[in-house]
């Protein structure tokens, strides 16, 4: 059995996940692979904020964000209402009454119809579905899967537990692992020396006018520990996956964890970098492919590294879109040539540069998620 440890963060990494999960089953292939999925916990933005900071301050619990999780584990559930828990957990509810009223059978009916999912649901654990969480709180707004892993991980107590639960009742064979379960916020240093604080603000938010020098684990993270699963399978890995994605809120948000990228360069495994096809305003402004590939060889010692061959040719229109999405902000393209190619082999000989074509053309800087599993497939 191939161990594949993958490491990223977002939607696109349940998005890739699913496409692998169909890959690998279309192929009666599931059972030669084992899949542990590491996900970035330094995301603190929007209900998952609101929801996180009240189950700090009335509960003094740490709740790690679930929102990527929460796409992971119905990205690999193999079971036959896989559809209907992707509907389920992405549902946003919209009734304004406190959380604390309702059990989660309570908003199932509310926002669920079809009984015989629910009735479904019963056969797994009766108990689950009475867990009530004590929150005074507007349940307005939040994703129903987010709240069902708050209430099950304040019953429970422990973190990996709720996981486990979640993976036993989509019926997971993957592992889903959350890169830390402690508190995991992270703070920029930029090149004008001035601090930005949460990855909201240095990801999504922007504004401010310098590159980023570093990230760091803020203050009140400072001692977030290694989850012990990521420990796991990082040693049984014959396959590490970086995907590429937003180069420090995205990825060296895992690496700053105490003790990872001294796990990750004990492992034998085969270490495969899937590079950016484009970068991003002041976290990776005036990057070149090289930059890209220096950052992470100055933490892991790469064996491959993938970028798009093929770039998008756009019109006036689809340049603008491009432009204005939060996930580029008024950046571009990378470019490759023959040039960049020399240089980066006389300077890294070991790597081995693979050329492949991922982007989709139809949503412009974003990643095919079919393109990367036949990749990951090609591997």
């Amino acid at each position: 059995m191939k161990n594949i440890v993958t490491i990223w963060w977002w939607n696109w990494h349940s998005s890739i996940l699913k496409w692998l999960y169909n890959h690998f089953n279309k192929n009666n292939s599931w059972y030669d692979y084992n899949i542990s999925a590491i996900v970035s916990m330094s995301d603190d933005g929007r209900t998952t904020w609101l929801l996180m900071r009240e189950m700090q301050e009335k509960l003094d619990l740490h709740m790690p964000p679930p929102g990527d999780l929460r796409r992971c584990l119905f990205s690999l559930s193999g079971s036959v209402y896989r559809n209907e828990f992707e509907r389920l957990f992405e549902t946003v509810i919209h009734f304004e009454w406190q959380i604390s009223d309702f059990r989660i059978i309570d908003i199932l009916k509310k926002i669920w119809e079809e009984d015989g999912f629910i009735q479904n649901l019963t056969k797994h654990d009766k108990d689950f579905l009475n867990y009530k969480l004590p929150l005074k709180s507007d349940i307005n707004w939040h994703k129903f899967g987010n709240i069902l892993m708050a209430i099950l991980y304040y019953e429970f107590g422990d973190y990996n537990k709720m996981m486990d639960f979640m993976s036993f009742l989509l019926d997971v064979k993957w592992k889903i692992i959350p890169v830390t379960t402690d508190k995991a916020f992270i703070k920029a240093e930029l090149n004008n020396w001035k601090i930005i604080k949460t990855q909201d603000k240095i990801s999504n938010v922007c504004d401010y006018d310098s590159s980023i020098k570093k990230i760091e684990l803020m203050e009140c993270s400072e001692n977030a520990r290694l989850n012990k699963w990521v420990i796991e399978s990082i040693e049984k890995a014959d396959i590490i996956i970086i995907w590429p994605w937003d180069l420090f809120t995205s990825i060296d948000a895992n690496f700053i964890i105490q003790w990872f990228l001294e796990v990750i360069n004990k492992s034998k495994s085969e270490k495969i970098y899937i590079l950016n096809s484009n970068n991003k305003v002041w976290e990776t402004t005036w990057y070149t492919i090289v930059d890209f590939i220096d950052f992470m060889q100055a933490r892991i010692d790469l064996d491959i590294v993938v970028w798009n061959s093929v770039l998008p040719k756009l019109d006036k229109m689809q340049l603008k879109k491009f432009k204005n999405d939060i996930s580029v902000k008024w950046w571009d393209f990378l470019v490759l040539d023959e040039q960049i190619r020399q240089k980066i082999l006389e300077k890294y000989s070991n790597i081995n540069l693979v050329y492949w074509d991922y982007v989709d053309q139809e949503k412009v800087y974003k990643y095919s998620e079919k393109l990367i599993s036949d990749l990951v497939g090609k591997i």
